[in-house]
C-alpha cells in the first residue's frame, strides 16, 4: 500500500523538476511511512511513499522493466500476482524483487493497455512509457483505491490525496459550487466531483491516456447483469463459499499479522471466520459504545470471536467527540458526511500498532442486497397506491411521535420512508438517501450561488447522476437498478471512499474479500432472488455460512456502523459545532450562510426535531473548509531528503 503523485507535461520538450516530486510526496506520508522514492525524466516525473507489506528489503518503487523504458508506481495490491509472475518468467521477464508491483511494467510490456483486465485487486497505477512519451493513470474496477487528478492544456498532474495535487501551485483551488451541490444531496462527493472545480477523481474502472497528441479518459470495465443458468440455492450458496474463501485466501497470504474489523454482523464475521480458518492467527477489533446499547455492538462481536477463537480487541468510544473530529480533519481529503468514519478512525488508529492490514465487510449489502432501503423499494411500490390524503395523515400521525435519538428508531424510519414515497419528482430509492432536498439549499447557499445553481440547472444535478446510473443498469429491474446505483456510486465515493480516508492517515491497508473480481462477476449473474428473498436481504451469503457462523449472528438483522450524533448534537458536541459554525474561516461565506447550520443546532436542541444527519453533514464540510483554507506548504509530516531516494 502506498500514495503515488506525478506530473506530465504534454510538450515533450518541457521537464518536470525534482523539487515539486519531493513536496508532493511528503504530503502522502501517512500513507507509506515506511519509504519513498521519485522519478523525474524529461516531460515526466513519478513520486512514491511506500507502506511496506511484501518484500521489504527490495520491494521499493518506482519500478523499472529490464531496459528502463518503462517506470510505474502504484497504490495498492494484486492479489493474482503469483500467477501473473509465472507467466510472464516463461516469457523471459526478469524480476528482481517479490513485490507485486514489479509484475505490472512487464503486463504492459508484454499486453499494452489489456494488461489491466488481467489484474485482480484494488489500485491506482501510474506508467510512463518513456519510448512512446506516454502516461497511463488507471483506476481499479470498483474504485477501492482513489486517485486525483488535474487536467489543463499543457500538463496533467495527479496524487493519492488532494493535499498532494494541491502541493503544484500550478494547480488553482476555486471551489466548485456543483461539486458542493452534489456533496449536500449524497452526504459525499460521486462520481468525478470534487470540491475544486479543477480536480477530479479518476472514475473506477477507467484509464487516463496523456500524450503529445492529448488526454484520453476512456472506461476499460463496466458492471452487468449476465444472469447464470438456473440451478438450486444450495449450488449456488456452494459456488459462493468457494469463490469467497479462494478471495480470503489471496487477501490474507502475507508474512505480517492480520486483522479483521468485527461488528458481529454476517459480513464481518464472515470475513473473520474464513480469515480464521485460513491462518489461524487472526486479530479481531470492535468499536464498543458502552453509553448507549442501541448502537454497541460488542454483545455480537463478543460470540463471534469466542466462535473462531480470535485474539480479540475492544475499544471504547472516546467520550469527546470534539476531540475525535480535530483528529479525523486532516485525514479527510474531501468532506464526507458518512458517520461510520469516527469508529473507522478510531479502530485504524489502534489496530495500526497490532498489525498493518485489516481485512473488512464492505461489498456485501451493495452486491447481495443487504440495505433496509431494499426493502422500502419493495415496500413502496405498495404504498404508492395509498391516496394522497391518507399519506397525509400518516405523515401528521408519524410528526406527533416524541423525538427519537436512539439508533434507527421508528420515527426516523417512519419519516424516510413517507418522504420517499411523497416525492412524486424523485424514485424513492434517492430519496432514503437524500441529505438537502433543492429546496433547502436556497438557505444552505449564499444568494448569489443558489442563483448560479438555478440558472445553469445545476441544481438539479444530482438526481440527474443518480437517473444516469439508476438506468445505466443492463436489467430493467426496479431492484437491481437501485443495486446497481449503489455498487457504481454509493460504494466507491460513500463507503470506500472513507474506509481509505481514515486508514491510510493511520498507515493501515484495509482490504475487502467480497470485493474479488470472481466474487462481484459471482454476484453479477446471481439471480435476483438468490440476493433479497422476499424482504429477506443477503439471503444467499446466509445461506453459504449457516453452517459456519452462530444462528444469532445468522438471523440478525441489518445494523451497520454509527455514532450517537443525535444526541451529541444535544449535549457532547453542541457547543463544538457551535463555535466551528460561526468561527470557520471566512471565506466560507461565499458560498455558505453560516446561519442556516446555526439555526438547525438550535432547534435539534431544542427537542424540535431530530437535524443530526443535515448538521453532521454540514459540520463535516466546515470542517474540511478550515483544514483547507488553512494548508500550507509545511504542514506535512518533515522527511529527511536521504529517505526519498533517485531511481
Amino acid at each position: 500500500m502506498c500514495g503515488i503523485c506525478g506530473k506530465f507535461y504534454l510538450n515533450p520538450d518541457r521537464h518536470v523538476g525534482h523539487g515539486l516530486l519531493h513536496e508532493m510526496s511528503r504530503r502522502l506520508y501517512r500513507r507509506g511511512p515506511d519509504d519513498g522514492g521519485i522519478v523525474c525524466k524529461d516531460n515526466m516525473g513519478l513520486g512514491v511513499r511506500r507502506l511496506s507489506i511484501m518484500d521489504k528489503e527490495n520491494g521499493r518503487q518506482p519500478v523499472f522493466n529490464e531496459d528502463r523504458s518503462i517506470c510505474c508506481a502504484y497504490n495498492g495490491e494484486i492479489y493474482n500476482y503469483t500467477e501473473l509472475k509465472d507467466y510472464l518468467i516463461k516469457k523471459k521477464h526478469q524480476f528482481f524483487s517479490k513485490s507485486d508491483s514489479e509484475i505490472i511494467v512487464h503486463m504492459y510490456e508484454e499486453f499494452g493497455l489489456e494488461f489491466i483486465d488481467k489484474l485482480d485487486g484494488m489500485f491506482a497505477i501510474a506508467v510512463f512509457d518513456f519510448n512512446k512519451k506516454k502516461l497511463i493513470l488507471v483506476r481499479d474496477r470498483l474504485g477501492i483505491k482513489p486517485v486525483y487528478y488535474s487536467r489543463h492544456d499543457d500538463f496533467v498532474v495527479f496524487a493519492s490525496n488532494l493535499k498532494a495535487l494541491l502541493t503544484d501551485t500550478d494547480v488553482p483551488r476555486d471551489l466548485d459550487v456543483r461539486g458542493i451541490n452534489c456533496y449536500f444531496s449524497y452526504n459525499y462527493f460521486p462520481a468525478e466531483y470534487t470540491p475544486l472545480k479543477k480536480v477530479k477523481k479518476l472514475l473506477p474502472g477507467h484509464y487516463l491516456l496523456c500524450d503529445s497528441n492529448g488526454v484520453q479518459l476512456k472506461q476499460y470495465w463496466q458492471l452487468r447483469y449476465k444472469p447464470m443458468k438456473r440451478a438450486s440455492t444450495d449450488s449456488y450458496a456452494d459456488e459462493f463459499r468457494g469463490l469467497f474463501k479462494e478471495s480470503i485466501e489471496r487477501q490474507s497470504n502475507i508474512n505480517a499479522p492480520v486483522g479483521s474489523f468485527l461488528s458481529g454482523g454476517i459480513d464481518s464475521s464472515s470475513v473473520a471466520c474464513y480469515a480464521q480458518k485460513e491462518r489461524g492467527d487472526l486479530k479481531t477489533f470492535t468499536i464498543r459504545f458502552l453509553n448507549d446499547e442501541s448502537f454497541d455492538e460488542g454483545f455480537y462481536a463478543d460470540i463471534v470471536s469466542r466462535h473462531i477463537k480470535s485474539e480479540h480487541h475492544e475499544i471504547s468510544l472516546p467520550g469527546d467527540p470534539a476531540g475525535i473530529l480535530d483528529k479525523i480533519g486532516p485525514a479527510m481529503d474531501m468532506p464526507t458526511g458518512e458517520y461510520s468514519i469516527i469508529p473507522i478512525f478510531i479502530l485504524s488508529q489502534y489496530a495500526q500498532n497490532h498489525t498493518r492490514v485489516i481485512l473488512c465487510g464492505d461489498g456485501a449489502d451493495e452486491f447481495l442486497g443487504g440495505y433496509l432501503t431494499y426493502a422500502a423499494d419493495i415496500l413502496a411500490n405498495s404504498f404508492n397506491k395509498i391516496p394522497k390524503r391518507l399519506k397525509r395523515v400518516l405523515f401528521s400521525a408519524v410528526n406527533s411521535f416524541p423525538v427519537q435519538y436512539s439508533w434507527m428508531n421508528f420515527r426516523y424510519k417512519t419519516e424516510l420512508f413517507l418522504k420517499g414515497i411523497s416525492n412524486l419528482d424523485h424514485v424513492p430509492h434517492y430519496s432514503w438517501r437524500e441529505i438537502f432536498s433543492d429546496d433547502e439549499k436556497k438557505y444552505i447557499f449564499q444568494a448569489e450561488c443558489f442563483r448560479e445553481l438555478q440558472k445553469n440547472l445545476y441544481l438539479k444535478e444530482p438526481y440527474s447522476i443518480f437517473e444516469t446510473h439508476f438506468n445505466g443498469s443492463s436489467s430493467n429491474k426496479l431492484l437491481e437498478k437501485a443495486l446497481f446505483f449503489d455498487e457504481k456510486i454509493w460504494l466507491p465515493d460513500g463507503v470506500l471512499g472513507k474506509a481509505d480516508m481514515a486508514s491510510m492517515f493511520n498507515s493501515l491497508e484495509t482490504r475487502f474479500p467480497f470485493l474479488s473480481n470472481k466474487l462481484v462477476d459471482f454476484a453479477c449473474r446471481l439471480p435476483l432472488s438468490k440476493k433479497i428473498n422476499g424482504f429477506n436481504g443477503k439471503y444467499i451469503l446466509k445461506k453459504a455460512f449457516k453452517n459456519d457462523l452462530p444462528r444469532k449472528v445468522i438471523s440478525r438483522g441489518k445494523q451497520g456502523l454509527s455514532v450517537p450524533i443525535a444526541k451529541w448534537f444535544r449535549y457532547d458536541l453542541k457547543k463544538f459545532a457551535s463555535e466551528k459554525f460561526l468561527t470557520a474561516a471566512g471565506e466560507i461565506d461565499n458560498v455558505i450562510n453560516r446561519k442556516y447550520p446555526l439555526m438547525l443546532l438550535d432547534r435539534h436542541a431544542r427537542g424540535q426535531g431530530d437535524f443530526s444527519r443535515k448538521l453532521w453533514n454540514m459540520l463535516m464540510f466546515f470542517i474540511w473548509f478550515d483544514s483547507f483554507c488553512s494548508f500550507k506548504k509545511n504542514d506535512a509530516k518533515q522527511v529527511l531528503s536521504s529517505d526519498l531516494y533517485q531511481r
